[in-house]
C-alpha cells in the first residue's frame, strides 16, 4: 500500500534536507518522522587513494557514499519498527558527499 505523502510534509521533507550538510538528525512532523545522514570526509576517508587525482578520489567518496546508504536505511528500518518506510533516497547535490535520507509514518502507536 503506497503512503500519500502530503504537500506540506513533502516541503517540509526538503526544507530540512537542504539545510544538512554533515550532521546525522531526526526530525517528526506530526505522525512523520525523517531520518537523514549527511556525509563527511570523515566518513568516506577509508576509500582515500593517495594514488588517485583529487578529482577521482572526490568521485570515490560520492561513489561509497551512495553505496553505503542502503545499509544506512536498512538500519533506519530495524531501529524503527513502529514506523513505514515511505519514502528515501540518497541526494548527492546535497551536503558536503551527499545525503543518506529516509521518510516514515508511524503505524504503531507504541512509538
Amino acid at each position: 500500500m503506497e503512503i500519500s505523502i502530503p504537500s506540506n510534509i513533502q516541503t517540509w521533507v526538503d526544507n530540512v534536507l537542504e539545510e544538512v550538510s554533515d550532521e546525522v538528525g531526526k526530525e517528526v512532523n506530526g505522525e512523520f518522522l525523517l531520518l537523514y545522514e549527511g556525509w563527511s570526509s570523515i566518513c568516506v576517508d577509508e576509500v582515500y587513494d593517495p594514488l588517485k587525482s583529487d578529482e577521482e578520489n572526490e568521485k570515490a567518496y560520492y561513489s561509497f557514499a551512495e553505496e553505503q546508504s542502503g545499509k544506512v536505511i536498512e538500519e533506519w528500518v530495524v531501529k524503527y519498527s513502529g514506523y513505514q518506510l515511505v519514502q528515501c533516497g540518497y541526494e548527492r547535490r546535497l551536503g558536503l558527499y551527499g545525503v543518506t535520507w529516509a521518510l516514515f509514518k508511524k503505524v504503531n502507536d507504541e512509538v
